[in-house]
């Protein structure tokens, strides 16, 4: 075990023992998801934990702090069953947790076999024919975007028209991830390489989404055909 190991075991046995004391019962698993779980960290990598509770007394589990040797920031989130839930019905792409996370604590079997059964009702989803209901979940997302992408044109604070562009680009791109029926595995370093693996694409997504990103003014940003 490695010393990046060792620190992550050290946080996960602190929120093990924290709720026993604190909140017992509460608890109810805990599964490595993030660059720990896709081999993508490096020295100053933060932890990103699925710490899954039964009942609001687990709240309590979540917390920030910073690691001094390394400065190093974890901010510890706690979620529910009724948000896996809502995940599992594939409503939008960010499910890793639910579907990769890798479970390192257990308070009892039960709960595993729930989850198990949360992530085979998101993959038959996921793996089931397109439908109309598929178009309907990625028209949702698209009027977010399209939302946005007025407040940004409208709007002539700068700050105002890089949110809502940012936002856009958001949306963006989690329609076309549900308009491929596939979710984000990776996180944001890697989105451009999951969203140029997808079939169903515009040309040059990624090459219009840095245009957007790159701009250097609100002008050029409300002006350049790319957004």
């Amino acid at each position: 075990m490695n010393h990046l190991e060792e620190r992550n075991q050290k946080i996960i046995d602190a929120v093990i023992k924290k709720a026993a004391i604190a909140c017992p019962g509460a608890l109810a698993l805990i599964g490595i998801n993030g660059s720990f779980m896709t081999g993508d960290y490096y020295e100053r990598s933060d932890l990103d934990l699925l710490i899954l509770i039964n009942d609001d007394r687990g709240w309590q589990l979540g917390c920030t702090f910073i690691q001094d040797d390394l400065q190093v920031g974890h901010d510890i989130y706690c979620t529910t069953w009724e948000r896996l839930q809502k995940d599992a019905e594939y409503e939008h792409p960010n499910i890793s947790k639910l579907m990769d996370a890798k479970i390192v604590y257990c308070a009892d079997e039960k709960y595993r076999e729930r989850l198990e059964n949360l992530r085979k009702k998101a993959s038959g989803i996921l793996t089931a024919p397109f439908s109309e209901e598929d178009y309907t979940k990625a028209e949702k997302l698209l009027k977010e975007a399209e939302h946005y992408y007025t407040l940004a044109m409208i709007s002539e604070q700068q700050s105002d028209v890089l949110d809502g562009a940012g936002r856009v680009i958001y949306y963006v791109e989690n329609v076309i991830a549900m308009l491929n029926k596939r979710y984000f595995r990776y996180g944001v370093k890697r989105a451009y390489e999951e969203l140029n693996a997808m079939e169903n694409r515009p040309e040059n997504l990624c090459g219009l989404i840095d245009a957007v990103l790159s701009a250097t003014s609100v002008t050029r940003i409300e002006k350049s055909g790319h957004f």
